[in-house]
């Protein structure tokens, strides 16, 4: 399995893929190509799982089907991942030509067992259907669309027990912050919670902000993020 023979991002796309974060925001105006790379950004994580289940020498190794990795790729509304979840079925099988599909929960499997998963949060509650859920990555693409209790709610799944897998969890956004991505401002309940919540404390980007959050235990951690801005000089490879 070869992730370098099927997609070579740009230099802003290799930036984003490697960025170490907890969250990280992709913004800026249409055109650079943020939705692919989003879409690519989990791949590298069915590419260490996959290379858990064939390499018995591993430190942690796993059998074949038996990752529990998963992520979920998320659009407000279904119909808008129409052209992202083709897309998909043009990429993922010339990454694992035995990747499965399963229309009815929109996700592939891929041989190693990792799943990826496309949804949507339409309705104001509907961040509840993935209330029991566990997942490795979470992306939201145009994330001005969401409501901020949605991303909040949603961002809580992401876990792990698994101890390779508990060090590549990463919430990941593309939008643009100020605007939707039909050039209308969001009405939402916050509509300027992805400015504030990654723009305005540095607004040139590149720059980590830090959060500490205190456990039930007392105990406190440290969450990152990090603003990326692109530009329409920073569109990745347009093969696909």
């Amino acid at each position: 399995m070869s992730f370098g023979q099927i997609y070579k991002p740009s230099k802003w796309g290799h930036e984003f893929h490697n960025l170490p974060h907890d969250e990280a925001l992709g913004a800026g105006s249409a055109g650079p190509g943020k939705s692919l790379v989003l879409l690519m950004d989990p791949l590298y994580q069915v590419v260490r799982e996959h290379q858990r289940a064939v390499d018995p020498k591993h430190p942690n190794p796993i059998e074949m089907g038996q990752s529990v990795g998963w992520a979920l790729h998320l659009r407000r509304e279904m119909p808008m991942l129409a052209q992202t979840i083709q897309r998909a079925h043009r990429i993922f099988p010339k990454l694992d030509p035995g990747v499965k599909w399963n229309e009815n929960s929109h996700t592939f499997t891929f041989t190693c067992g990792y799943r990826y998963q496309f949804g949507h949060c339409k309705d104001t509650s509907s961040w509840q259907q993935y209330h029991s859920a566990e997942f490795t990555h979470i992306a939201f693409d145009e994330a001005v669309q969401f409501d901020e209790e949605q991303y909040e709610q949603i961002t809580t799944r992401l876990r792990s027990s698994d101890p390779v897998l508990r060090t590549m969890l990463k919430i990941r956004l593309m939008s643009n912050p100020l605007m939707s991505s039909d050039g209308r401002a969001v009405a939402t309940s916050n509509p300027h919670w992805v400015r504030e919540r990654f723009v305005d404390p540095a607004p040139q980007g590149r720059t980590t902000l830090n959060r500490v959050l205190r456990r039930a235990d007392g105990s406190e951690v440290t969450k990152t993020r990090i603003y990326l801005p692109a530009t329409l000089y920073d569109n990745p490879d347009k093969e696909f």
